[in-house]
């Protein structure tokens, strides 16, 4: 709702401090209308005491702190937990990730200890196994699975 537009030429400390913090954030026509003076006035005054309005190029622009998030968060969890927490789609942040150059982190990284339990235990030990199984194959994350699942099988029947 525009408010009535005085003519008042001079301006209030109050009216200045209002023009200093909004002027470049929100532009002249919404300081004018609030403060109830002409757009010229606010235009003058902003260029008599150097402030610019600031473009923002995009509404969706990311913040410092959301490019950080994305660096941090986006190679161990990925583009569906990064999009929920930052409130943006998963295609936006995967195209956002793509054009920082993070990836994701596609390998899990196995531990030697692991590696040796798996050699040790997948063929031998396996309490639904018949026969031999197909050699490991598959996701990292699916392997792991197998091995944890291995090992609590194992831990239950105190093979180990």
């Amino acid at each position: 709702m525009k408010e009535k537009i005085k003519k008042n030429h001079s301006w209030s400390d109050q009216e200045i401090l209002y023009l200093t913090k909004y002027y470049s954030t929100k532009g002249c026509i919404y300081v004018a209308n609030k403060l109830g003076k002409q757009r010229s006035s606010v235009y003058r005054k902003a260029a008599k005491l150097g402030l610019k309005i600031v473009i923002n190029a995009s509404p969706n622009a990311y913040l410092p702190n959301e490019i950080i998030f994305i660096k941090k968060n986006y190679p161990l969890k990925g583009g569906y937990y990064v999009a929920k927490m930052l409130g943006r789609s998963p295609a936006a942040i995967h195209r956002k990730a793509r054009e920082l150059k993070v990836e994701r982190q596609s390998l899990i990284e196995w531990s030697a200890e692991e590696i040796e339990y798996l050699k040790k235990w997948y063929y031998k030990k396996r309490p639904e196994a018949e026969s031999k199984p197909e050699p490991l194959s598959g996701s990292p994350n699916l392997c792991r699975h197998w091995c944890k699942e291995l090992y609590q099988n194992i831990q239950q029947l105190s093979l180990y």
